[in-house]
């Protein structure tokens, strides 16, 4: 619908300008208006509507030729537009109309800000709680909105955009964006229910509002949780052979962990090697690959072993280990068949060469 608009803003005396192209085929909205650019049967048609309880009321309908041979450029849409036909110009598109709009007020700005999430978002205390947002630009103008939050509760409230933390967030005519509102909420909260009331700022001012209820939380040693995951639950190893295992190591709990360490427990005589055993810290959702080695002893028996791998902390470490079934299988004889048979076709090749030899 707004492809191949041109935006440029211009403030006067008299009130709020923008000048646009409408491209023929295309359409224009702009809050309740409607201006469309259109072939209706042979002839060409420039229109201007209006929206009311669903539907578009046409208050202009000007035939192409009369715009050509400047008949009539200039329309009034009411008492809160002024339209006007600069010129009739063609690019890369096609055929357009350069059209200037007019109007006391600032109408050709405007947003929305909605959330799907539910009206009411509970979260602890110590804990964080994400709410996703879509701003969108409903008006004919490139905004670059200011994000903020009022709320009277002690949690910090950030804006997240693509993995980034953001303050601005520039959003273009007719297009919408995903970012979210993160809370963190402290330990030291209040317990109660806190009205939040986001807003998008720019040429226009969106808002939403959302209830936060805060609720008490369970000890921090309670709230500490840390899991480890494999993506082999299984492996096949030959006596003598190395097998690579990676493992995540993640803080599921809504606290930091201090000093997290990695051990594994290994069936007797098997090697092992973890490349990252360690970390200082480990913040609240956050995790760490690492790459746990095994060797199989030499003499190692047919069968199924296990391999235990498990993480702790200074105070917590995993409910359950994460467990590696392990099978030794047999080293194959087609090795020692295949030699066995090169040694007598080679003592075979030297028999004859002696008896053919003695003649």
């Amino acid at each position: 619908m707004f492809a191949g608009l041109l935006l440029l803003f211009c403030l006067s005396v008299s009130g709020f300008t923008e000048n646009v192209k409408l491209h023929k085929g295309g359409e224009i909205s702009l809050n309740d208006y409607r201006f469309s650019y259109e072939e209706l049967s042979s002839d060409s048609y420039f229109e201007i509507g209006v929206e009311q309880d669903n539907t578009v009321n046409i208050l202009k309908q000007v035939p192409e030729d009369e715009i050509l041979n400047d008949e009539r450029r200039s329309f009034e849409a009411g008492d809160n537009l002024s339209v006007e036909v600069l010129d009739i110009g063609s690019d890369s598109n096609g055929l357009y109309l350069n059209l200037s709009l007019d109007a006391p007020s600032d109408i050709f700005a405007d947003a929305e800000l909605d959330s799907s999430a539910p009206r009411r978002v509970f979260v602890g205390q110590g804990e964080e709680v994400t709410v996703p947002l879509t701003l969108s630009n409903t008006g004919i103008v490139n905004q670059t909105f200011d994000l903020s939050a009022e709320q009277n509760s002690s949690a910090s409230v950030s804006f997240n955009y693509q993995d980034f933390n953001i303050s601005k967030l520039q959003v273009g005519a007719g297009e919408e964006e995903s970012i979210s509102a993160e809370f963190d909420v402290p330990e030291t909260a209040e317990s109660g229910i806190y009205d939040v009331r986001f807003l998008a700022s720019n040429r226009s001012e969106a808002v939403e509002s959302t209830v936060i209820d805060v609720r008490e939380s369970s000890s921090r040693e309670e709230r500490k949780r840390i899991e480890i995951s494999s993506r082999q639950s299984y492996l096949g190893i030959k006596p003598g052979e190395q097998k690579q295992i990676s493992v995540r190591v993640r803080n599921r709990g809504s606290a930091v962990l201090d000093n997290v360490e990695l051990s594994v427990d290994a069936p007797e005589n098997w090697d092992t090697e973890i490349t990252r055993r360690e970390t200082l810290a480990l913040d609240e959702y956050e995790s760490f690959r690492t790459t746990v080695t095994v060797e199989a002893p030499a003499n190692a028996q047919q069968g199924d072993q296990f391999l235990e791998i498990s993480a702790s902390s200074e105070d917590t470490s995993t409910e359950d280990p994460e467990r590696i079934r392990l099978t030794v299988q047999q080293q194959s004889n087609l090795r020692y068949i295949g030699l066995g048979i090169m040694v007598l076709s080679l003592a075979s090749l030297i028999f004859v060469y002696r008896k053919l030899g003695r003649r």
